[in-house]
């Protein structure tokens, strides 16, 4: 089974985020942000890479805390600027509220899950979310 090296951020600010192996599946998915219905809440991309936030798409109905780390990170890895979300994205200013735990991977030119990039996995550990050179010694099966 194919799987995908995957950056889970809990929105509780207590839980610590973690670089995961998760199957390419979208049950398996689900079942990294907590089993809801999967949804692509942003996608991100650059020339060099893109990645993939995916979030419970009934967050809202069901009053999922806001997940302030994951929404820092979108706008870090977009520098906060419109338009260099994905060609499918919302502008920055309409993206949906990230709530809930996410989980972001990396996506290939296709649209498939892969492993999230290096350099996505540099800003997650320059924003803190990851100790500094940790990010591999935090890899979950």
């Amino acid at each position: 089974m194919n799987t995908v090296l995957a950056l889970t951020i809990p929105a509780d600010p207590v839980r610590p985020c973690a670089v995961v192996r998760v199957p390419a599946t979208a049950v398996a998915l689900s079942d990294a942000i907590g089993g809801g219905l999967l949804d692509e809440a942003v996608v991100v991309g650059r020339d060099e890479w893109a990645c993939c936030v995916y979030a419970d798409a009934d967050r809202e109905v069901r009053g999922l805390p806001a997940n302030d780390r994951a929404s820092g990170l979108v706008a870090g890895l977009t520098d906060g600027v419109p338009g260099t979300a994905g060609p499918d994205s919302p502008a920055a200013s309409e993206w949906p509220p990230l709530r809930g735990d996410v989980l972001v991977t990396g996506l290939d030119t296709d649209g498939n899950d892969t492993d999230l990039p290096p350099a996505v996995l540099d800003q997650v550990t320059a924003a803190g979310l990851l100790p500094t050179g940790g990010h591999a010694g935090r890899i979950s099966p």
